[in-house]
């Protein structure tokens, strides 16, 4: 009979194996597949980005470029983060100006 909260003989071990086995893997999908996707050129033509409405139609690229299968779902997620940095950076700068307006109407400084 076991004791209760005792582990059984081997369990130990196991749950060690099982722990290394998920280390390999993951360190073995780090070294072998990162890198090498990430060293993948996409040969796709991103619309250009001007303000941030064309966002819409650079989306709307990169998803009929999947759906055509000129690119991977992956790929196209990395384009995405592009498009969405961008769009930060535009709302980013727009907000800078809306600020250094009100603060001149204002009369306030800036540090």
């Amino acid at each position: 009979m076991i004791e209760a909260g005792r582990p059984r003989a081997g369990t130990r071990l196991t749950t060690k194996c099982d722990r290394f086995a998920y280390r390999a893997r993951v360190g073995v999908s780090r070294v072998f597949r990162e890198p090498l996707r990430r060293r993948v050129l996409v040969s796709f033509q991103l619309p250009a980005l001007r303000s941030a409405g064309d966002a819409a139609g650079a989306m709307a690229s990169i998803t009929a470029a999947v759906a055509a299968g000129d690119i991977t779902p992956g790929e196209a997620a990395e384009l995405s983060r592009l498009v969405e940095a961008y769009v930060k950076a535009i709302e980013a700068s727009e907000f800078d100006e809306r600020l250094r307006a009100i603060e001149e109407r204002s009369g306030a400084r800036r540090a």
